[in-house]
């Protein structure tokens, strides 16, 4: 009598090796998504104390 466990294909994964690329990429996308973040933190501490010396006068 055979076993009916079905063989389970395990998928080969290749490595491809592109370290310096994928570190420049990340390293740019990384300083892009700093700078807008950083600036729109910029803007929102500026409205925010713009709004509350209205408030004041």
């Amino acid at each position: 009598m055979a076993s009916a466990t079905p063989e389970i294909a395990t998928p080969k994964i290749e490595i491809v090796d592109q370290p310096e690329e994928q570190q420049e990429d990340s390293k740019r996308t990384f300083r892009f998504s700093l700078s807008i973040i950083l600036g729109l933190t910029l803007l929102a501490v500026f409205f925010l104390f713009q709004r509350r010396s209205r408030e004041e006068d």
